[in-house]
């Protein structure tokens, strides 16, 4: 099972493919059977948690960048490697499930998305604004034999420098609109066809970390090809009720303030999904 994946098919907030990024896991990832008993699900879990406590980057500080970030939940673990330009920007992550390549202009980048077996699935040719924020995307989805299956594009529309609204169409024809609604300088509801069905609670005591990948951003940014969350978003995500999924979300830090692991669990399921990142600081 590729975790990245089904991850950000719950942080999806449209129906497509195509995108629109924002924070949720809401996928069942493996429930238990119904003959385990709470006590079980409970053992297991701290369990878990204890192997990955042992493996927090206690001592990371300073400006870092994310080198490595594991992925686990029961027994399914990946771990994902990567790769920065001299300016600090990724330009690839490997993973057993997958690889991701972007490619920067002055006022635009290219993003790839390769499976296990190495083939191109989808690839976005993105503009910035001078802000260097995504302003627009076209994007191709490609078939098992290579062909194009599907070609997209994306309008994004900011106001005070948040993200307001998203447009997407398929083959040239609208499909999707998305209009986002802000409270205290974060994303807090999602407006689609007229009807608020996103809605997203943060802790406000807990700024979102300026530097390194977290969670949110590893899966927008490698799965969809756009980031804009971490610089938009001021405090970290603390609960979503996305499409009838309710996720929890809970983070530990080391010394130094850096989040060291992010754990989130959704409609109470057995099996949470930890993230583990691994800092290179200075």
């Amino acid at each position: 099972m590729n975790l990245i994946k089904v991850v950000q098919d719950g942080i999806n907030t449209r129906n497509t493919k195509s995108w629109l990024l924002l924070l949720f896991f809401g996928l069942m990832l493996n429930s238990c059977s119904n003959d385990s008993s709470e006590e079980d699900i409970l053992k297991n879990q701290e369990e878990e948690e204890e192997e990955i406590i042992q493996n927090l980057d206690l001592d990371a500080a300073g400006d870092c960048k994310t080198l490595e970030m594991i992925i686990t939940s029961g027994e399914i673990k990946e771990t994902y490697q990567i790769a920065y330009n001299a300016q600090d920007k990724i330009t690839q992550a490997i993973g057993s499930n997958g690889k991701y390549t972007f490619d920067y202009g002055s006022n635009s980048y290219s993003y790839k998305n390769y499976n296990a077996s190495g083939d191109l699935t989808n690839t976005k040719e993105v503009q910035l604004n001078s802000d260097g924020k995504p302003i627009s995307y076209t994007e191709k989805i490609y078939s098992d034999n290579g062909d194009v299956s599907r070609e997209e594009a994306g309008t994004l529309t900011y106001t005070d420098g948040k993200i307001a609204m998203l447009e997407i169409t398929l083959d040239d024809i609208p499909i999707k609109e998305y209009k986002m609604f802000w409270e205290n300088g974060n994303i807090t509801e999602i407006e689609s066809a007229g009807y608020i069905d996103r809605r997203y609670e943060y802790d406000l005591d807990t700024p979102y970390p300026k530097d390194g990948l977290i969670c949110i951003d590893l899966i927008g940014y490698l799965q969809t090809g756009i980031y804009y969350m971490g610089n938009n978003n001021n405090n970290l995500l603390k609960h979503s009720e996305v499409d009838g999924v309710i996720s929890d979300f809970s983070y530990n830090f080391n010394d130094y303030g850096k989040v060291v692991s992010q754990r989130s669990i959704h409609n109470n399921l057995a099996n949470p999904v930890y993230f583990t990142p691994t800092y290179s600081c200075k």
